[in-house]
């Protein structure tokens, strides 16, 4: 569903409710979302720590939100308090592209919307570990 809202959705629009009320809404049900899909069986014997930093819109404090991934479990936390394996940077409508599908990760860094630091092996292979659709090969929408 997410996955279908963000492809059809402008930039605008995105930024619109990211920048409003239902923003903490969103962000709590998309991380609480991503420990269900996580995938065990891409994952086997992984023990690591991504942090997802997602910027305000307007000047403002930057949502932090950890996904832990060991022994074939997977939490999310807001904050979290662990060093992370690997921490993605982005503003709003990247990370909403980019847990929606409409957008990778690769092509979000090489257009300078995504940050990585520490593991990009483990950034990479996000997609696969949550689940998380790809971009559907038929797109013709401009990013």
């Amino acid at each position: 569903m997410l996955a279908r809202w963000v492809g059809g959705a402008s930039a605008e629009r995105l930024d619109a409710v990211m920048s409003g009320p239902l923003r903490r809404l969103l962000l709590w049900q998309i991380f609480r979302t991503m420990g269900r899909r996580f995938d065990p069986d891409q994952a086997p014997g992984i023990d690591a720590v991504v942090e997802f930093r997602i910027r305000p819109s307007r000047p403002g404090s930057v949502d932090r939100f950890q996904v832990v991934m060991a022994e074939g479990r997977c939490t999310t936390t807001r904050g979290g308090g662990r060093s992370p394996t690997v921490t993605l940077d982005m503003g709003p409508v990247s990370f909403l592209r980019l847990v929606g599908g409409a957008d990778g990760a690769l092509r979000l860094i090489l257009r300078g919307k995504l940050r990585v630091w520490g593991d990009p092996v483990l950034a990479m292979r996000l997609p696969g570990l949550l689940n998380i659709p790809g971009r559907p090969a038929n797109s013709r929408r401009s990013r």
